[in-house]
């Protein structure tokens, strides 16, 4: 069964944050005045819903991931995505989201550049991103992490280097055509792979 993707909510990043993986929280906290989940849900919740766009992905009931797009400046955007044990089984569908949102925003909403900081250990995440299409911009920025830690710059210009994303769409696009209008409806850019979120018992957002 593919994984679910649902619309941001703060029970399910609040979820994410308090079973986040160990390597995504120190490349989330270096960056960041505090290490607590609580208040990282509420300032992802809040970012997402006023400057972006972004999604849950599950995994056995339960939230495995957030992915999101906010747009620091017009025209400027960040990519972050961080996740529980479980967000390898869900990475995929991450992807697929990402790519056709980015080539949404590019081709629709006047987007020029996509970015995003890694911590310098968390090379899965450079993986991810250079799967999408990502390019390091520069040497790592040393000293960027309040711990000292340096962290590499990945980047996507439009009209540049965003190939992957955009043929991604437009192949997607064409099979939505080709398989009716029906379809095509459900193939339908940002709401792609949309469902309504599942019924999680209170129970299963208490930490582990």
């Amino acid at each position: 069964m593919d994984p679910v993707l649902t619309d941001i909510d703060l029970v399910s990043l609040e979820y994410v944050c308090l079973n986040m993986r160990p390597i995504d929280a120190v490349e989330i906290y270096g960056v960041r005045d505090h290490d607590s989940p609580i208040r990282l849900a509420w300032e992802a919740y809040h970012m997402i819903r006023n400057r972006g766009r972004g999604r849950i992905a599950w995994h056995n009931g339960r939230p495995a991931a957030v992915i999101a797009l906010t747009e620091d400046r017009p025209g400027v955007w960040q990519i972050w995505m961080f996740g529980t044990g479980d967000f390898k089984a869900v990475a995929y569908a991450c992807m697929r989201w990402a790519r056709e949102t980015v080539a949404d925003l590019i081709e629709n909403h006047g987007g020029k550049r996509l970015h995003c900081e890694s911590h310098e250990a968390h090379t899965e995440a450079h993986r991810f991103l250079r799967a999408l299409g990502a390019i390091a911009e520069g040497p790592p920025m040393r000293h960027f992490g309040k711990d000292g830690a340096s962290y590499q710059r990945f980047v996507w210009i439009a009209g540049e280097n965003d190939h992957r994303l955009r043929s991604d769409h437009h192949v997607r696009r064409q099979r939505g055509r080709l398989h009716g209008a029906a379809q095509a409806g459900g193939q339908d850019g940002d709401r792609q792979h949309v469902q309504e979120r599942p019924h999680v018992p209170k129970l299963a957002l208490v930490a582990k």
